[in-house]
């Protein structure tokens, strides 16, 4: 039984691959990821120039990502994908998953990592932490996410949408993930605080696709 890894690769950009996880991800002989195809998805992007031709590579899901989160049961959407994992460690193969961002945040990796761990315990299973957007945003445009006694709160904005106000009166500093679906709401909910806040929207950051727009 080999063992199974969990490797953040970051935002898409191969320089924010930490060397652990590069190291892993040479070691691997099978690699899965959540992308829509088996070579395609932001973080095939940001491993695709490490893969040798040796090395199989594999879709996780076999639905797309907007049925797995909406999903009731979302065990019954990994499943087959983890029963793959396990069939492949179970045969000694080093088998890698790949995530974007950090595998502990808002991650489709999470989902597969704790089904894997509830349905075959005996099978190791080690994370590579990665870099989440929430940190290289606030490094992109030069803001410090947290300093001496200040609180952080970090929203998933598409699900906390009716929410966005009351944040927005209630709060000193937000992040704010999963935003495009909302964001005329959210430029609403702005503009109705009287310029209080310091805003900056970041998209596709770490790519040649990236763009930013507010106040930095």
């Amino acid at each position: 039984m080999s063992k199974f890894w969990t490797v953040g690769v970051g935002l898409g950009d191969p320089q924010l691959l930490t060397l652990r996880a590069t190291d892993v991800i040479h070691s691997a002989e099978v690699i899965y990821h959540a992308g829509p195809e088996e070579r395609q998805g932001r973080a095939w992007d940001a491993i695709q120039e490490l893969v040798r031709p040796e090395q199989q590579v594999r879709r996780l899901l076999t639905t797309s990502m907007s049925s797995a989160s909406a999903a009731d049961d979302w065990r019954s959407v990994y499943r087959q994908g983890v029963e793959q994992i396990a069939v492949d460690c179970g045969r000694g193969l080093v088998v890698v998953l790949v995530t974007e961002g950090d595998p502990t945040l808002y991650s489709t990796a999470a989902y597969a990592w704790r089904l894997l761990a509830e349905l075959y315990p005996q099978i190791e299973c080690e994370i590579i932490p990665g870099v989440s957007s929430i940190t290289a945003a606030a490094a992109r445009v030069g803001w410090p996410l947290a300093l001496k006694d200040e609180i952080v709160h970090i929203i998933p904005s598409v699900h906390h949408a009716a929410r966005l106000g009351e944040y927005l009166r209630g709060e000193s500093s937000l992040c704010l993930l999963k935003v495009g679906p909302v964001l005329p709401r959210l430029i609403q909910a702005l503009g109705g605080e009287g310029g209080r806040w310091q805003a900056v929207y970041v998209e596709n950051l770490a790519t040649e696709r990236e763009w930013k727009i507010g106040r930095a």
